[in-house]
């Protein structure tokens, strides 16, 4: 039992710098690159929070900071009088954020904590730092006093500094960047005549769409004219693949199934002749930019929805909006039912 109880404080620091350190790696995780992935956390995570330019910031000194725990928890150095405090400070603070967005937003979604790498609601992500608080307040109790000598505080400095020095050398970005943070909803409406649909009108997605040719298409799409579906995929995710494989389905099934347009974000696109392939049919396409200026993915597709995004326009409006992989996804029950309104 003796013995057992020495290896607690090493179980606890390694289980803490494990998730700090995982942390950090799931939110520059490739998704399908490295650039894509941490501007994907910032668009997807912090531009509900801060302008774009401040996000790019925050975004390199949070991952810093958690690399930079991550790494001084398993060191003698100023455990009790600063690595520990600290380590609790950061992630009450993320658990009071996280209480915010539960009370205002409910549970749902994913939290960002891990970025895309693992999915985790809000709430199961204040258990987690509710867990992870607690067995640091144990360690701070069962740590002996810091011995005091004066390099230690040179060397937990460059704990920090040289992951924020590589973090804004590795993901250089341009403060004058214009935001793509739209924090705009697709708001739906309701249809009430169900044989010439709604009155037509000029969406927010033909600003864009509707002056570019999509490929394999040879002429300009009109996308506020008539009966459309509109997907919003990234090339390399399986969840797009699998709601382009429904969507195949339904139109093979189903009479007079409106004309499917895909915007695919830039990143990947070399791998668009395989989602094609695995899709079984290819359909006319457009590539935008997301992950650097001007944005223009997210100015058709805001930034707070997710992947797959699935939109039924007709006449210009939005009849069934559909994104991501939570309560809002797309499912073919949800499409077909909007679509019988013909």
């Amino acid at each position: 039992m003796q013995n057992f109880k020495k290896y607690i404080p090493i179980v606890l620091r390694v289980s803490v710098a494990f998730l700090f350190l995982f942390s950090a790696y799931a939110k520059i995780h490739p998704s399908p690159t490295v650039k894509a992935a941490i501007s994907n956390f910032e668009l997807t995570y912090l531009c509900s929070l801060m302008d774009m330019a401040y996000a790019q910031i925050i975004s390199r000194a949070l991952i810093a900071a958690e690399i930079a725990l991550g790494i001084a928890i398993l060191f003698p150095f100023y455990l009790k009088r600063f690595v520990i405090p600290v380590s609790v400070f950061l992630l009450f603070i993320f658990s009071i954020h996280l209480s915010y967005v539960v009370f205002s937003n409910g549970n749902s979604g994913n939290c960002g904590c891990f970025g895309e790498l693992i999915s985790m609601t809000p709430l199961q992500a204040i258990i987690k730092n509710v867990l992870a608080i607690v067995a640091l307040i144990y360690l701070y109790y069962i740590t002996p006093k810091d011995n005091i000598v004066k390099s230690h505080k040179y060397i937990l400095a460059l704990f920090y500094i040289v992951p924020v020095v590589i973090m804004f050398l590795l993901f250089p970005f341009d403060i004058g960047d214009a935001s793509p943070c739209d924090n705009s909803s697709i708001k739906e409406i309701k249809v009430t005549d169900f044989v010439k649909g709604p009155p037509q009108k000029n969406s927010k997605f033909s600003e864009y769409i509707g002056k570019v040719e999509f490929e394999t298409g040879g002429k300009k799409i009109n996308i506020d004219e008539g009966r459309k579906i509109l997907c919003f995929y990234n090339p390399e995710c399986d969840h797009c693949k699998d709601a382009a494989k429904a969507i195949y389905k339904m139109e093979k099934s189903t009479k007079n199934f409106p004309e499917v347009f895909i915007i695919f974000q830039e990143e990947g696109a070399d791998k668009i002749p395989d989602f094609f392939t695995s899709v079984g049919k290819s359909y006319k396409y457009k590539i935008m930019n997301a992950f650097d200026q001007p944005f223009d993915f997210y100015k058709v597709f805001p930034s707070q929805y997710s992947t797959p995004g699935v939109v039924f326009l007709w006449n210009g409006n939005v009849i069934r909006f559909m994104d991501g992989i939570d309560k809002n996804k797309f499912t073919p029950e949800k499409l077909e039912k909007a679509l019988k309104k013909k």
